[in-house]
């Protein structure tokens, strides 16, 4: 077994990239934990976006909602994703991971949660600001983090989406901090798409048997 039917492909391709980041190649774990972070970014950010939001409602979006549903049996579920992660702030979705209070230097897995006015930052914006900052063909700034001659993770510099209000920040993640993101993204964008006590499909698409060796 290891198939992915087209029924299933947009939730167990991506849920096949969270189970490989809990067995990273032990020679690389950084740079394999990384590469399946921002591959679960990319995925997840561009299928949620197919008809983008952001806080002054883009114009035409009615219609352009309408169109994306006659065409996309998977629309309204992605796109109530896009919504709810609009709405709710970076802590709510990742807590623990924000810092108490305001701090000078960044660290190992502290997200911002504040913009320029004080206001708290959606987690969509944080959400496109990491995908734009380690995927955009003009945005990508990655950095490496070592520590005793050894890599242990990336810093991160972010800036506000267009159309959000302004904030930067800079964010550096460990292994652990980007397992932590990638699995919260990916649970979400599972339960949108699929029922999750539907275990019989679960298990068919988690096969993890994709090629045979002669």
């Amino acid at each position: 077994m290891g198939e992915i039917t087209e029924r299933e492909v947009e939730w167990a391709t991506v849920r096949r990239m969270q189970q490989m980041l809990h067995t990273p190649h032990r020679a690389f774990e950084e740079t394999h934990t990384y590469s399946l972070f921002n591959s679960i970014l990319c995925w997840t950010l561009q299928r949620i976006r197919s008809v983008p939001t952001h806080p002054n409602e883009p114009p035409n979006r009615a219609q352009r909602q309408e169109n994306a549903r006659a065409e996309d049996p998977l629309f309204d579920a992605v796109d109530g994703l896009q919504d709810h992660l609009q709405q709710t702030t970076v802590e709510r979705v990742f807590p623990g991971m924000v810092a108490g209070e305001q701090i000078e230097e960044p660290q190992i897995n502290t997200l911002p949660n504040r913009d320029a006015e004080g206001n708290e930052i959606s987690c969509l914006a944080f959400l496109i600001a990491l995908r734009n900052a380690t995927a955009h063909g003009d945005g990508r700034k990655v950095k490496p983090i070592n520590q005793n001659n050894r890599l242990v993770g990336f810093e991160l510099p972010l800036i506000n989406p267009k159309h959000f209000p302004d904030w930067t920040a800079v964010v550096r993640l460990d292994r652990a901090g980007m397992c932590q993101i990638s699995d919260t993204l990916v649970t979400n964008f599972c339960n949108a798409l699929i029922n999750p006590e539907d275990h019989e499909a679960i298990e068919h698409a988690n096969g993890l048997v994709e090629t045979v060796r002669q």
